[in-house]
């Protein structure tokens, strides 16, 4: 198929954006840089410490090898039973003391990193909740703004931020944060260690309660506890496979309030969209949101398209699904009784260059995963 330049030209800028709109874009991308920036620093971590240690056992296996000459050297010099052998070889090739100090420089080289690492997850811990904080309470100002709201936030100030910014959310603006509930669930044991970290240095007092006990037996080795008796004390150690679920989690849960915003604007961000597409049939057309509902694994919309341009103007339904999907796949369903113009060259420019479809729809979809994007259209009845 010849490539179509002035299709990709009317493209080539993205949809215009509302503030709330671009706030949503933006904090994604955010999460996925301190997601990568994480996984990196814990992988130079891990190298390093791989090759730490196989230089430890390079060094350690050439001084047994060499003390292992010695002993058996040592061990036929004199006459006696084996024990006495035994011994006397033991001394002179200094075996025993060369094997415990390689094992201890073994196990400092492992506490070290683990050390590391440990301080690491701490901070990054803290820092991925100071991240969801922060961009809560600024999609709360901007939300003040947007909707003309005479509250602030600051009214709803409370011991527990996160909980203030649920209600100002419920109360003040207005959304239907019923599925919000299980997020908020989640992110508790994030807030409870991020707490526990900023103001005690993971320490807690001995003995542990019943809470902290549980959170050590259901997160799968994600942390431990280490004990100090004689300070009554015990200290958690954080590993990154407890940090790094919780980007996810948290890109979810603002990617849940996006849904539940447009839930509110009954879709006219989403109708913005679709209407920035189907411009290119017509400079006047206007998209109007109709109805939702869930399939498995995705959403399905249905929307009215029309266009009063004197030179053929036009009204079709649209009906629009995002699925996740194991590949990135669009299909275009034409069933329209009626030619409208450009309306193949649309269909065929989103085919062959799909990352327009990617582009239209910033906020809706997570830029991890992979969709079935399927356009049925077809006559108002």
């Amino acid at each position: 198929m010849k490539f179509d330049f002035g299709f990709s030209m009317y493209f080539l800028e993205g949809p215009k954006l509302s503030t709330p709109e671009r706030f949503f874009i933006q904090v994604q991308h955010k999460l996925q840089l301190y997601k990568r920036h994480t996984e990196t620093t814990i992988k130079l971590y891990q190298d390093e410490f791989k090759e730490r240690m196989a230089k430890h056992k390079k060094v350690a296996q050439a001084a047994m090898a060499e003390a292992n000459e010695a002993y058996k050297r040592h061990y036929e010099e004199i006459e006696g039973d084996d024990q006495n052998k035994h011994s006397y070889a033991a001394h002179e090739s200094g075996i025993d003391e060369l094997q415990y100090h390689f094992s201890n420089e073994e196990e400092a080289l492992k506490n070290n990193f683990s050390e590391m690492a440990d301080h690491f997850n701490k901070s990054a811990l803290v820092t991925l909740y100071a991240l969801m904080e922060t961009e809560l309470r600024r999609l709360c100002g901007q939300l003040q703004v947007h909707y003309k709201k005479r509250v602030s936030l600051e009214r709803f100030e409370q011991g527990d931020y996160f909980k203030s910014i649920i209600e100002y959310l419920d109360q003040i603006i207005e959304l239907d944060i019923t599925g919000f509930q299980p997020y908020q669930t989640k992110v508790v044991p994030l807030q409870f260690l991020r707490n526990k970290v900023m103001h005690n240095c993971g320490e807690f007092p001995l003995p542990i309660t019943e809470y902290l006990d549980d959170l050590v037996k259901t997160s799968d080795s994600g942390f431990s506890l280490e004990d100090i008796p004689d300070e009554q004390l015990t200290i958690v150690r954080v590993r990154s496979k407890f940090v790094l679920p919780f980007y996810d989690l948290i890109s979810e849960m603002f990617s849940e309030l996006f849904r539940l915003l447009n839930e509110k604007e009954r879709f006219s961000f989403l109708s913005d969209r679709l209407a920035y597409l189907c411009r290119f049939l017509a400079p006047d057309v206007t998209v109007t949101y109709q109805e939702q509902k869930a399939v498995k694994n995705g959403q399905v919309y249905t929307f009215l398209v029309e266009s009063k341009a004197l030179e053929q103007p036009f009204t079709f339904l649209c009906k629009f699904t995002i699925a996740d999907a194991g590949k990135e796949e669009l299909v275009v369903t034409n069933q329209l009784e009626e030619e409208v113009n450009n309306l193949d060259r649309l269909i065929a420019g989103l085919v062959k260059q799909d990352h327009i479809i990617r582009q239209a729809l910033g906020g809706f979809i997570d830029p991890k995963k992979t969709y079935r994007h399927e356009f049925l259209l077809y006559p108002v009845s």
